[in-house]
């Protein structure tokens, strides 16, 4: 299964300390995203908005992130991880 692994970091920034990094699955380089979050709740809504993700519901059908399994638009599983 394609994994785009993605993970949320915490600086020593006093206001928005944390950043997040994305790991596209397939052979795409990882990269920073410019916006930084306050919480970890609001930078983990930031990553799904900025990716698109997809949560599907017991009938198959897509729906906005409510879940804890989040897929992207092309089908590949989103794996966050807080450092």
């Amino acid at each position: 299964m394609k994994t785009t692994r993605v993970t949320i970091k915490k600086t020593k920034h006093e206001k928005q300390p944390y950043i997040i990094t994305i790991d596209p699955h397939g052979k795409a380089e990882p990269y920073k995203m410019k916006q930084r979050y306050c919480t970890k709740g609001t930078a983990r809504r930031g990553v799904l908005r900025h990716l698109n993700a997809l949560s599907y519901i017991q009938n198959g059908r897509p729906c906005f992130p409510v879940g804890r399994n989040y897929f992207t638009e092309g089908g590949a599983l989103i794996q966050i991880t807080y450092k």
